[in-house]
């Protein structure tokens, strides 16, 4: 079963709106019906510390004006993931959104997305297995111009 569990940082606080969005509802169902399934046991399940050690992954690209641009990565195993927006230009000022979701069949599902993004926003999420995810970065209506970007993203 892969799940993820994405939290979105904004203004220095948690929310978990993975269950706000279709995929996250399904995401959600499915986890429910694993753990039903897999036992009897009146314990939900919790997302053990990693032993492995933490991936950073820089992507660097540019977004025009209306568009967007991913990049799938891999978590190997359950764990925190985070994606940071480190840099725009020539602009540093302008909002753009962040999403982290799903990949599969070459197409993002989008899990959790923040349409307010500025430079040194955070997506956090949780990998409760391991899981094939994507960062996107696409514009709001700012952009005027192509603009480069680069993100960080951490995962096990």
């Amino acid at each position: 079963m892969r799940a993820v569990q994405l939290l979105l940082l904004e203004n220095d606080r948690f929310e978990d709106i993975s269950m706000n969005r279709p995929i996250g509802r399904a995401l959600g169902l499915a986890a429910l019906l694993a753990i039903t399934v897999s036992g009897c046991d009146s314990d939900l399940p919790t997302v053990p510390t990693p032993t492995g050690e933490q991936i950073t992954e820089t992507f660097t690209g540019t977004v025009g004006k209306a568009g967007q641009s991913t990049h799938p990565f891999s978590a190997t195993m359950q764990g925190p993931v985070t994606a940071t927006l480190n840099s725009l230009a020539p602009d540093s000022s302008i909002v753009v959104g962040m999403t982290l979701g799903t990949w599969a069949y070459e197409a993002c599902s989008i899990v959790v997305s923040n349409p307010t993004a500025k430079v040194n926003s955070v997506v956090i999420g949780t990998a409760t297995a391991p899981v094939n995810l994507c960062f996107a970065l696409y514009d709001v209506g700012s952009v005027t111009e192509p603009t480069t970007y680069s993100v960080t993203v951490t995962h096990y």
